[in-house]
């Protein structure tokens, strides 16, 4: 299964199941969070036994972010880029973007719709405030990486369990997709001279629970209101 055949199988997951009912909708959202992480580990599979090239790390010119101070953003995305093996760093109020040009696309494809699904929901709770908002938003970050490792451990210790004797293989895969993420961040220091930025914002516990609760139902792989990866363009080294 290639990348695009693995996105257009969760679209078209998500579109047939679409439901008002969160338990039916969580359901559908976590089983295609399982079809791209198998693809992760699927793909890591068939690059060793053939023992082809990986994708070349890069950093991308045209910006995961372009104009946001939003810390909750940031988070998102450096969430986002961890899960898919890449790395974000922040220049002022843009989000750069370092990973393979494959995993690259997948990171700006989630983060779309989970930005678009953030605002949406916070849209629906206008009234309570500038304050309890950027809390409530920070909340379903919270439940977006919670719904991120639940289904990656699920899945992997599904794959182990199913693999027998060939469990090395499944490990080996594990690691090479696990490296991903290392790489992409010592390839951005590199090139780079990053500095640790931190930002804080007035706390609302009541709010950040509101998000965390609404926030698990958003699924971090159903989709963007982009292309995915259309218009990338690497950095020259």
């Amino acid at each position: 299964m290639t990348h695009e055949e693995a996105i257009d199988k969760v679209r078209k997951l998500l579109a047939l199941s679409e439901s008002d009912n969160e338990h039916e909708s969580a359901a559908a959202m976590g089983h295609a969070q399982a079809i791209m992480e198998k693809y992760r580990i699927d793909a890591a599979i068939l690059a060793t036994e053939e023992g082809e090239e990986r994708e070349p790390i890069q950093q991308w010119e045209d910006p995961l972010e372009h104009n946001s101070n939003a810390v909750w953003r940031a988070v998102l995305a450096s969430i986002l880029a961890k899960a898919n093996g890449c790395s974000i760093f922040k220049n002022r109020k843009t989000v750069v973007i370092v990973g393979t040009a494959t995993s690259a696309g997948t990171v700006r494809y989630l983060y779309a719709y989970c930005v678009a699904e953030v605002e949406r929901l916070a849209s629906l709770n206008k009234g309570n405030g500038r304050t309890w908002l950027n809390n409530y938003r920070h909340g379903c970050v919270d439940a977006i990486s919670t719904a991120i490792n639940r289904e990656r451990d699920a899945l992997r210790s599904k794959m182990r369990a199913d693999a027998g004797s060939a469990v090395m293989v499944i490990d080996n895969a594990l690691a090479l997709i696990d490296q991903d993420s290392t790489d992409a961040r010592n390839y951005a220091a590199s090139k780079n001279k990053l500095r640790t930025t931190s930002a804080s914002s007035r706390a609302n516990a009541e709010a950040r629970a509101a998000g965390q609760r609404d926030g698990a139902n958003i699924y971090p792989g159903s989709g963007s209101r982009t292309a995915l990866g259309v218009g990338t363009k690497r950095i020259s080294k």
